[in-house]
């Protein structure tokens, strides 16, 4: 018996009718979607390549904002949610879970390793890494202690928050525009339990090591005065290692 290799499974083929959505529409839902401005991820930038739209939007939103320009197009939500899914990394809201970067550096290299011995060296440095984060909590905690009961010992915590976009609006224009930052950045009393927020926004000055330590100075004039005669007062500020902000010789000189 002699088979006809050529001959193929034609179930499920036509060239009688278009497909039921044309290109065109995906390449206007795919426009639609691109024109979207995300963000990065404010710590985790440098480790991560995850987008965010903004916390006002979602798929359903979005489809709306489309079908508003495009309502003469045949296209459903569906469709829109598909794409969107399978198309582009995007997610919604602001970027919470940041990490530390060396806990994932170790994660990944305890679920790549093969070996035992290679794999209980990493789990050393994990518990290492872990065991220096809390000691440093715990003199943190004693620091608080001491700024409590001493109103000579000064204990600040100071942070840059999370960059806010600005004007807040709801309207669909605005999904589509670039928002000026806004920065904050917060000095916490630890012995009083009082914070402090220092607002500004790009078109005033940048967030680098020139701006937070002027900040941190600016907090120190404004709630203290000058030292007497005599008069000993101790100063410790707790930050997070950011190069850019906190940990450099700008911070350190104040």
């Amino acid at each position: 018996m002699i088979f006809n290799l050529d001959i193929y499974d034609k179930r499920g083929t036509y060239h009688n009718r278009p497909p039921a959505v044309s290109f065109d529409v995906k390449e206007l839902v795919r426009n639609h979607i691109s024109s979207m401005p995300p963000q990065e991820s404010h710590y985790s930038r440098s480790t991560s390549s995850k987008l965010y739209l903004s916390s006002e939007l979602c798929v359903e939103r979005m489809y709306d904002l489309f079908k508003k320009i495009h309502h003469y197009i045949k296209c459903s939500c569906s469709l829109y949610r598909d794409i969107f899914r399978s198309e582009f990394k995007l997610r919604f809201g602001p970027p919470r879970p940041d990490s530390c970067s060396y806990c994932d550096e170790i994660y990944i290299h305890l679920v790549a390793t093969e070996t035992d011995d290679e794999q209980k060296r990493i789990s050393a440095q994990s518990t290492l890494h872990h065991r220096k984060a809390e000691t440093a909590y715990e003199v943190l905690h004693e620091d608080v202690v001491m700024s409590k009961s001493n109103t000579t010992y000064v204990v600040l915590c100071t942070d840059m928050q999370q960059v806010l976009f600005c004007p807040t609006l709801h309207h669909s224009p605005m999904f589509y525009q670039s928002q000026f930052s806004a920065y904050n950045q917060c000095v916490h009393n630890m012995g009083t339990v009082k914070p402090y927020m220092f607002v500004w926004n790009e078109s005033v000055a940048k967030c680098g090591s020139s701006e937070i330590p002027s900040c941190i100075l600016k907090y120190i004039e404004l709630h203290f005065e000058p030292l007497k005669v005599g008069e000993i007062r101790k100063l410790v500020v707790w930050s997070d290692r950011c190069i850019a902000q906190n940990n450099n010789w700008w911070c350190i000189a104040l």
